[in-house]
């Protein structure tokens, strides 16, 4: 890895690092619109536990900037510059997540 990637990784912090690791497995991982549920098998995490996961994941995103947003508010220097690292971080990811999983879930509507 090169110092880009570690100094990124240190600045957002090992959760949220999760998180976005997370985030990136249901975004990867979009059924196509119209997929039937499957209730066994290795399908069932394609069918069933992605689109669980991915309005949790795109909540809890939008949350952590939520919280960033107020601890920022008391931050000076390069604290805030962090903190606005992180939100842009997380909006990003939120962001992806709802273009990926519209078409999803706007067939579930129909």
């Amino acid at each position: 890895m090169n110092q880009i990637a570690i100094k990124f990784l240190s600045d957002i912090g090992f959760l949220r690092s999760l998180l976005g690791l997370g985030a990136l497995v249901v975004i990867l991982f979009v059924p196509a619109p119209g997929t039937r549920v499957m209730l066994h098998g290795y399908e069932m995490i394609n069918t069933l536990l992605f689109p669980t996961l991915a309005p949790l994941i795109f909540m809890v995103l939008l949350l952590d900037t939520l919280i960033t947003r107020v601890m920022m508010i008391d931050s000076v220097g390069s604290a805030t510059q962090r903190f606005r690292l992180i939100i842009w971080f997380d909006l990003a990811l939120a962001t992806l997540i709802a273009v990926r999983w519209y078409g999803f879930f706007a067939a579930l509507w129909q």
